[in-house]
């Protein structure tokens, strides 16, 4: 950046004399933004006013423009590479195409856009800013960008589409959209209809690859992009390849792609991790994403593959549903597959919570969640969360869990399901809601609900070979699979349980206060953001665990919907839900001034009757003992005071309510009597 030296003189006027100082200042070259810069410091802003794929006249001189005066994106960024500290590059709106080819440059200099330092770019959203290589999908014989190690990137409001590689696959050509060798975060970005078509050599991360030290998605999409293999071989990624010791943050994002296998196997459809990860995913949606192959396919929507170290996946909020596997019925897991290879060092932990596993369907084992123990320890920690819907495959419906045959691993493959219902899933062989193979498996249930799967066995659970089950407070019932309809083989009792048919069950362990028979669930609904079987007023798993007993309101204070405290009414429930029988709304009447209203009517609607109720010299009114578990309407009026029309308020009562208020309108009070 070029700077000029200042002389300031100033002259002070002392008695009897003058005193001249003189002044050398060193300021830098403050430019307009017509000419694509504003700097200060060490950091600069680069204003795009281009899409003209055009090179910097000058590259570092700190000022962006072409030849023709113009800052291009590309003479941006090779601005902002020169350039020292953290700089920031604005496009207007507009499609950015890449004209400038540069076969396997890395300096910027044509292709792909390189990053090589500190860059923020911001465009002006997705639907009006997008950077391409070609106006077309699968024309293009680049990716759209690439961050260069020692890079870090951060990019918001565009879409980044049509990056494209075919041919013979090798490292240069991982992740037609973005390859991440660096840091990547992206803020409100789509990236869309990349594509690999490999014929020789294993394709990775159509959308983006990931060999960097961090990648984030914040409230961005990566979708529509696609991997197809002609050849035999694996692919892996067809949306995210992540293969480095790595940290991937996605929050409020949307993953869904599609990957296709001749022979080989798919890995990751939509997510594919391997090496030493720590992932943490909050409010994303891996939706209809698609992996077909003759050989078999791991996780249409996340494949996660512990390799080269210990792993960790954290899912809060998120949902793995719709994905798909179709062609030979090999592989595991469609939703999410979790896997531990070759040294007892490589293990994985993954936790989730709060977390929607359905609708996936295919006929790999583990439709909603397969996992394999092959090396180190694996343990998956699945609470307050739901796996139904899920349909397909041989073993293991809602999920499967395997030593893959491998009695020798260092590792051993432990499930702790808390708080979680497991329903509608179905599997053509054993176990529709979960199947256990291998002596190295094993499961612990607490508070969870097991019903409404099928299978040829084992409708609710299958436990094959030599792992341990442990299921304390459960329920398990209303399940098909023939001659063991709910559980086929070997379970240890904690207590408390409600198994509704004992036959193909070995029951060991404590079963004091176990019962059978007819939990009578309800239909599988969403209740305050939770799908679970809600007992009936009748069920007999009501109030049935006395409170500080068996977890009862210690180790467990709340069920699968977290609003609800366990016990209720003195008593947990069996089961992942609590049912609330009764409780007590309440709330002010007032007026606009905040004054309260005496002898105001309140209204209750929901019960076989209306019932009303008046408020007090405080405004204060009171219903006890309400109905819980029902949705609730109330309406207020007054001989003085009007509310809004049609104004009422609403409650799905679920515990006591204190905080439901009216407040009378002006414009239609009426005249005093």
């Amino acid at each position: 950046m070029e700077v000029y030296t200042v002389r300031i003189i100033a002259t002070i006027s002392l008695i009897g004399a003058a005193l001249t100082l003189v002044f050398f200042v060193t300021v830098p070259e403050i430019l307009s933004q017509e000419t694509g810069v504003v700097s200060g410091g060490d950091a600069a802003t680069f204003t795009v006013n281009t899409v003209v794929d055009t090179l910097d006249a000058n590259p570092g001189d700190g000022v962006c423009a072409d030849a023709a005066g113009a800052c291009s994106l590309r003479a941006a960024i090779g601005e902002a590479n020169a350039f020292a500290g953290a700089d920031t590059i604005m496009m207007a709106a507009g499609t950015f195409t890449q004209t400038l080819v540069a076969p396997n440059d890395d300096v910027n200099a044509g292709g792909d856009w390189d990053i090589s330092s500190v860059i923020t770019m911001i465009g002006t959203g997705e639907a009006s800013c997008s950077l391409q290589p070609a106006v077309s999908p699968g024309v293009a014989t680049e990716r759209v960008l690439d961050v260069r190690p020692g890079g870090d990137l951060r990019l918001s409001r565009v879409t980044v589409r049509n990056g494209n590689f075919s041919g013979t696959m090798t490292d240069a050509t991982r992740g037609a959209g973005i390859e991440n060798l660096g840091v990547l975060t992206l803020d409100s970005v789509t990236v869309r209809d990349n594509q690999i078509t490999s014929n020789n050599g294993d394709p990775f991360g159509a959308g983006i690859y990931n060999a960097g030290t961090a990648m984030t998605l914040n409230s961005s999409a990566v979708h529509a992009n696609a991997i197809l293999r002609q050849t035999v071989g694996n692919v892996f990624g067809g949306g995210i390849a992540s293969i480095s010791e790595t940290t991937i943050t996605t929050t409020n994002s949307f993953i869904g792609n599609s990957a296709f296998a001749n022979g080989g196997s798919v890995f990751g459809a939509g997510l594919y991790l391997e090496n030493r990860f720590t992932v943490n995913m909050s409010g994303t949606v891996v939706a209809g994403s698609l992996a077909g192959s003759t050989g078999g396919t791991n996780g249409s929507g996340v494949s996660a593959i512990s390799n080269a170290g210990a792993a960790v996946f954290n899912a809060t909020g998120c949902s793995f549903r719709n994905n798909s596997a179709s062609g030979s019925a090999g592989g595991q897991g469609v939703g999410l597959y979790f896997l531990t290879t070759s040294a007892g060092t490589n293990t994985l932990i993954a936790n989730l919570d709060n977390v929607s596993v359905k609708e996936n369907n295919g006929t790999p084992d583990g439709v909603g969640i397969g996992s394999a123990v092959n090396g180190g320890n694996m343990t998956l920690n699945i609470s307050r969360s739901s796996i139904t819907d899920n349909i397909g495959g041989v073993a293991g419906g809602g999920m499967f869990v395997t030593d893959a045959g491998n009695s020798t691993a260092a590792g051993h493959a432990t499930v702790n399901l808390t708080n979680t219902t497991i329903s509608g899933n179905t599997a053509n062989g054993g176990g529709g809601g979960i199947a256990l193979q291998g002596d190295r498996t094993g499961a612990n249930l607490n508070f969870v609900t097991i019903a409404g799967n099928s299978a040829g066995g084992g409708g609710g659970i299958l436990l094959a070979a030599s792992g341990t089950v442990t299921i304390k407070n459960s329920i398990v019932g209303d399940n098909a699979g023939g001659t063991s309809p709910d559980i086929s083989g070997p379970i240890v009792s904690g207590d408390y349980n409600n198994i509704e048919n004992l036959a193909g069950a070995t029951i060991s362990g404590t079963t004091t206060h176990n019962a059978n028979g007819d939990a009578q669930l309800g239909p599988l609904v969403e209740y305050v953001g939770a799908t679970v079987h809600m007992p009936s007023l009748m069920s007999p798993v009501l109030n049935s665990i006395p409170s500080g007993i068996n977890d009862c309101g210690t180790t467990i204070h709340t069920d699968q919907r977290v609003v609800v405290q366990r016990p209720q009414g003195g008593a947990c429930d069996k089961g992942s839900v609590e049912r609330v029988i009764s409780a007590s709304i309440s709330g002010r009447v007032l007026t606009s001034g905040g004054l309260p209203i005496r002898n105001a009517a309140v209204t209750l609607y929901g019960l076989p009757q209306p019932v009303v109720t008046y408020t007090g010299s405080f405004g204060y009114y009171y219903f006890q003992d309400v109905p819980g578990e029902v949705g609730y309407t109330l309406r207020a009026s007054t001989r003085r005071f009007e509310f809004p029309p049609f104004y009422s308020l609403s409650v799905y009562l679920i515990g006591d309510r204190s905080d439901l208020d009216f407040v009378a309108d002006p414009n239609f009070m009426r005249a005093s009597e």
